[in-house]
């Protein structure tokens, strides 16, 4: 597995494309416990391939949205959520669709990606006088292989940096590493690693959250 096509909240970018083409947007629901809601909103979901295939593929994406086969979903329930949904929003061109899996601590759902996609890392997430912290360190280049089947549903995790938002239900971010932070602190979004800086470090790619409960 290309560590580049690694999921993006890691800081990592897409390459990856296909012929159904849509407009996707992952917000990650952060709570003051640190449980955390990954949702996926799709829209604008449209055949960009040869017309003679549009018929089935449409069909396809139909039928894989409500037998549970589609790949977003595959993707989340792979990350063993305590709850998964989905929801249809339009079912004829261009479709809509959204999804959303509820996990019990966000360490916990990190920890679980880093050992799927075979990446040597580790997760830690505590709280002090300063408030809340999570910290992610990991070394893409040292990634092992992934198994086909995991590899295509982790990919449909994978978007582009700008479509990711960390979203704090209440509270604050008061610092970041690897995130840049909005709204006044309750929106942090992910970075693209400074690659002399990860070369510096030997590899190690370093992301951390501090954020302080209301």
């Amino acid at each position: 597995m290309n560590t580049r096509r690694l999921i993006l909240l890691l800081g990592i970018v897409s390459l990856a494309a296909g012929c159904m083409v849509k407009d996707t947007r992952h917000t990650l629901y952060l709570e003051p416990d640190g449980a955390v809601t990954w949702t996926i909103l799709e829209t604008d979901v449209h055949w960009a391939g040869a017309a003679e295939e549009q018929s089935a593929a449409e069909e396809a994406y139909v039928v894989d949205f409500y037998c549970a086969e589609h790949m977003a979903w595959q993707a989340l329930d792979l990350l063993e959520p305590q709850d998964l949904e989905s929801r249809l929003l339009r079912d004829r061109p261009p479709f809509a669709g959204w999804f959303s899996a509820r996990y019990g601590a966000v360490d916990v759902l990190l920890r679980r990606l880093l050992e799927l996609a075979r990446v040597p890392g580790d997760v830690h997430r505590w709280a002090d006088a300063a408030g809340s912290h999570l910290a992610v360190e990991l070394w893409p280049d040292q990634a092992g292989d992934v198994d086909e089947d995991t590899e295509q549903r982790l990919l449909a995790l994978v978007d582009d940096l700008e479509d990711y938002r960390l979203v704090l239900t209440a509270g604050r971010f008061t610092a970041a590493e690897g995130f840049r932070l909005e709204e006044n602190g309750r929106v942090a979004r992910p970075m693209e690693p400074d690659e002399a800086q990860v070369a510096a470090a030997g590899g190690l790619v370093r992301l951390q959250l501090t954020w302080q409960n209301e």
